[in-house]
């Protein structure tokens, strides 16, 4: 990795590349002091790196310059800011057609492990006719994650305006927005892989049996599975690829945007080179 920074000084001292990404990371994140792990990736990789505060429903952007490529990382508001601004370029890597799991868990079929959900809403849900005892997990469709996905009974979800889904939406957009709904599966174990390009970046393992358990040391058997799931789809060249296992067999969880993403006990490092050479990459293609 030393030797590939040492290239970039040249190539774009040559002007073969374009100038290295700068990262606006925000500083007020409950992510395991996630913006420090990238501050100091950033410094030893000779990049550039500003941390910013962002208040929880701010509409206010922070200031960075916007005649170089930059890469925001922090809440899913402010990063999705910052890339419908236009302002910046990528800001985030990030596609509203693709990162819906509509989409992804359509072409991943029997390897999803919500394989067989159904696409609703709230409001059309609870008027089916089910066991009120009957349990159901629900997610949003998209990836704005407007509340957690989770695992309720019927006659909770038809109550679901008590408070009983924690949100910002009001009830009526609540009640309105896309949402997943399917069987609860048991899930032993998962794992956060950042995926770049087609190739695992870096991972992570970060629950067991639903408790939080970070462990860098991810079975080979999980990357490969990963690995193969980008091949068949990807919602951008970078994102995050949450894998879990159950009954014994890997599936994947969901995808989700690496610029609001938890990265638990990976190489931060790694993944801060990997995507800030991509990026340079692609800046390079357009400029040419």
């Amino acid at each position: 990795m030393r030797g590939r920074v040492c290239r970039w000084r040249t190539m774009i001292e040559e002007g073969k590349i374009a100038a290295k990404p700068n990262w606006v990371v925000q500083d007020n994140l409950s992510l395991d002091n996630a913006h420090l792990a990238i501050r100091d990736a950033c410094r030893s990789l000779g990049l550039s790196c500003s941390l910013v505060p962002f208040a929880p429903f701010s509409d206010e952007l922070p200031e960075s310059p916007t005649d170089i490529p930059t890469i925001f990382y922090g809440s899913i508001r402010m990063v999705g800011l910052a890339f419908r601004s236009g302002k910046w370029s990528p800001a985030a890597f990030f596609n509203p057609e693709t990162f819906l799991a509509t989409v992804w868990g359509s072409a991943y079929g029997e390897h999803w492990l919500n394989h067989g959900s159904k696409a609703t809403t709230l409001s059309e849900f609870v008027w089916e006719p089910h066991d009120p005892d009957r349990l159901f997990f629900v997610r949003p469709v998209r990836d704005a994650k407007e509340f957690t996905g989770g695992i309720w009974s019927f006659s909770q979800l038809r109550r679901w305006n008590s408070g009983l889904i924690k949100t910002d939406l009001d009830d009526g957009q609540l009640a309105a927005i896309p949402i997943i709904v399917g069987e609860p599966w048991g899930i032993a174990k998962e794992w956060r892989l950042f995926m770049v390009d087609g190739r695992v970046s870096s991972a992570s393992q970060y629950k067991i049996r639903g408790s939080l358990r970070m462990d860098a040391n991810v079975p080979s058997e999980v990357l490969e599975f990963g690995a193969r799931m980008a091949e068949v789809f990807s919602p951008h060249r970078i994102f995050v690829m949450d894998i879990c296992e159950s009954a014994g067999n890997l599936y994947v969880l969901e995808l989700g945007c690496v610029n609001s993403a938890g990265l638990y006990a990976a190489d931060v490092r790694k993944i801060v080179f990997d995507i800030s050479e991509a990026t340079m990459a692609d800046k390079t293609r357009r400029l040419r």
